[in-house]
């Protein structure tokens, strides 16, 4: 699987939007990127909230497979989830940073494409 960092996701994301459509969070909503420590926060934060919103629909999608393969691969997937938050819980406590409130619009976007073919 490849990475795309959240602010390239959001930027694919803003494009596709309708003109009329406002984005959930606007880059100028975020907090203001000033150093490199900055960049690293704002992208901890979008993949922590990424993995969050994926630990939460998962097991709907999983209840929803026929394939008894397929759901163990979301269990699978459900789990190095869990792993990876509390990693990311742990880097931003060591950066001495809050969770805050970063919403990962592009996960939440693929989220609500899977749930419409459920």
């Amino acid at each position: 699987m490849v990475m795309v960092s959240g602010t390239l996701w959001r930027r694919r994301v803003l494009n596709r939007l309708p003109l009329r459509q406002k984005p959930l969070n606007k880059p100028e909503d975020d907090m203001a990127i000033k150093s490199p420590q900055d960049l690293l926060t704002q992208e901890i934060k979008e993949i922590h909230s990424a993995e969050r919103q994926l630990s939460r629909a998962i097991p709907k999608l999983a209840k929803a497979v026929k394939s008894e393969k397929l759901r163990e691969m979301l269990q699978r997937r459900r789990e190095q989830g869990a792993i990876l938050i509390e990693a990311l819980d742990e880097a931003l406590e060591e950066l001495q940073v809050s969770k805050g409130r970063v919403k990962n619009v592009a996960i939440e976007g693929l989220i609500e494409d899977a749930n419409q073919h459920v």
